[in-house]
């Protein structure tokens, strides 16, 4: 008897306190309520006006994935670029590949004319440092003028037995390649890695005239040969597009799938696209401050807009589901949105302060990208809280 009487007063002064602890908490939930029914027609204005804004912003979006921004300014990798830049030669390359058909009728002197041709207008190219190519290689042959016509038929036997031995060591060097009756002739051109060259605008400049020296060998009755370039350069270029391209169509794609879940769990369209607002506010404002500030985006950047839109619309299904059920218990509406704050969002900013500092630790890491990634959707959890909660 006396353990149970013992046991009756704690539960008593357990729900004394808790019934204190809701009455201390209660009043801010309930003014902080009021103040949003009071001036929702502003606050939902001003949300909707910083989202088109961002929208607006987003339109400014650019990609990087250089090696400059993949590294601090202080790591390793940087600073031995820096060296070999300043002390050996620039490290970035762009091929050119020319090919030659066998059916061209090309001598091999006519070949390396238009690939000294091919090579000037490389080197012609803004932020071209040099290049090189089987003319690197090109051995020296005897300029003086022959005093007879055995000496003028010995020399050019000499000059055509050596330019076909230098061709086998070309090969051997991967300069030249024969296949497939087809001679396929490479040049490299070298570009630095840490200037601020935008290699969209320099792979135009660099197409461009090898289109213009192509279409000059043709119109001079020269033989068809194709100009291609290709290498590590264009790869980065059209890596750095191809992000922008999938940042774009994945957040599509997931917007518009929980779209769909969005209105069959709210019953109609309308209700649909309203719920959505939230979950598309965070990537809209986050994304459209990265465009303002224009701070390229990366690899981990495109991740983290589909990541913030799941975690998003799972509190928002939260909130709605008690808003929900409030009204059909005959809730008023100011009603309905004080029992959601009450029963759900403690629980919605708890998990996305857990979730935050989970995804923090990564922002200590040496890797650009990891870091970016990590302090993104530390803002893209927040953004997310606010325009659940707002």
């Amino acid at each position: 008897l006396a353990i149970w009487r013992v046991a009756v007063a704690q539960n008593v002064e357990i729900r004394s306190n808790s019934s204190r602890s809701g009455r201390s908490h209660r009043p801010r939930i309930d003014q902080f309520v009021d103040v949003l029914a009071r001036h929702h027609g502003v606050v939902t204005i001003g949300l909707l006006l910083a989202m088109v804004a961002a929208g607006w912003s987003m339109s400014r979006l650019n990609t990087s994935v250089r090696i400059e921004t993949l590294f601090g300014r202080d790591s390793r990798i940087l600073s031995d670029y820096r060296w070999l830049e300043s002390h050996v030669a620039p490290l970035v390359p762009i091929e050119i590949v020319i090919t030659f058909e066998d059916s061209s009728g090309l001598s091999l002197q006519q070949r390396l004319a238009e690939v000294r041709r091919i090579d000037s207008g490389l080197r012609a190219c803004s932020s071209v440092s040099g290049s090189l190519s089987a003319l690197t290689f090109l051995p020296t042959l005897p300029t003086c003028a022959p005093t007879s016509a055995d000496e003028a038929v010995a020399m050019h036997r000499f000059a055509h037995l050596t330019l076909v031995q230098t061709e086998q060591q070309w090969a051997k060097m991967r300069l030249v390649s024969n296949t497939n009756s087809r001679q396929q002739w490479r040049i490299r051109g070298i570009v630095s890695a840490l200037e601020q060259t935008d290699y969209g605008v320099l792979l135009s400049e660099i197409r461009q005239r090898l289109a213009a020296i192509a279409s000059d060998g043709e119109s001079s009755s020269t033989p068809h040969f194709a100009i291609e370039a290709t290498g590590i350069m264009p790869l980065v270029h059209d890596v750095q597009r191809q992000l922008l391209v999938d940042l774009r169509s994945s957040f599509l794609l997931a917007f518009l799938t929980i779209t769909i879940v969005m209105t069959v769990m709210q019953g109609s369209v309308g209700g649909g696209l309203v719920a959505m607002l939230p979950n598309i506010f965070p990537t809209l404002l986050i994304f459209g401050l990265l465009g303002w500030l224009e701070i390229p985006i990366d690899i981990g950047s495109v991740m983290s807009a589909s990541i913030a839109l799941g975690v998003a619309v799972d509190d928002t299904l939260h909130f709605l589901t008690t808003f929900q059920r409030s009204l059909a218990s005959g809730a008023s509406r100011r009603q309905a949105v004080r029992e959601s704050y009450r029963h759900c969002g403690r629980a919605m900013w708890q998990s996305s302060l857990i979730c935050g500092a989970g995804m923090a630790v990564f922002a200590l890491s040496d890797f650009v990208p990891t870091a970016r990634f990590a302090w993104m959707m530390v803002a893209l959890f927040a953004a997310a809280i606010v325009g659940d909660l707002m």
